[in-house]
């Protein structure tokens, strides 16, 4: 509209800013918390992001797919951690044959990020197998996985991962054998 009336500038407030622009057009959405949902990470030009995986079990013939808005890279890397969990839960806990395995990410994460979903999509197939509530803990769970159940992250400085953690209200990580030692560094000198 018109800035000036009569050569004075109009300044508005934040209700009037409100009622101009009218109801806001965003979703806040709100997610029960259930066994199969977990926190995870990764990185993207030294900057971390934080999102929600899921993992849904249901009868079928043991099929596996992945839902979402990911690239073609993560999914594979959906579809080999669900391999390796299929590997090592013993078939008496849970028959795999007998359920179909849906993973899910609500948000949208980019391809070349490389295999940074493996660890998270893991974690939350054994969650609602073994029916266990990883989200409420506070814990996120970041880097890889490979076909035989190497873990791995592959970042050096994990200082700005530690940082945005704590912006995010999570407590712990669980990481990859290896880099323990370079987080508790970083947790240190955050700390110190």
């Amino acid at each position: 509209g018109n800035a000036l009336r009569l050569g004075k500038p109009i300044i508005y407030d934040t209700a009037e800013i409100r009622k101009l622009l009218g109801p806001s057009k965003r979703i806040k959405r709100v997610f029960a918390s259930h066994p199969g949902q977990v926190n995870g990470a990764y990185c993207l030009d030294n900057s971390w992001f934080f999102y929600l995986m899921e993992a849904l079990v249901t009868p079928g013939s043991g099929q596996v797919k992945v839902l979402g808005p990911m690239g073609c890279f993560q999914k594979e890397a959906c579809e080999i951690a669900y391999l390796h969990a299929k590997s090592v839960i013993n078939a008496d806990a849970f028959d795999f044959s007998r359920y179909d395995v849906t993973f899910h990410v609500p948000q949208p994460i980019p391809d070349s990020i490389g295999n940074q979903v493996g660890m998270a999509a893991f974690a939350a197939l054994c969650s609602r197998v073994l029916n266990r509530d990883l989200t409420q803990k506070k814990v996120c769970f970041g880097g890889g996985c490979t076909l035989l159940g190497n873990i791995f992250l592959d970042e050096s400085d994990l200082s700005p991962m530690v940082q945005a953690m704590h912006k995010a209200g999570l407590s712990a990580i669980f990481a990859p054998m290896g880099s323990n030692e370079k987080i508790d560094a970083a947790v240190n000198a955050a700390c110190g």
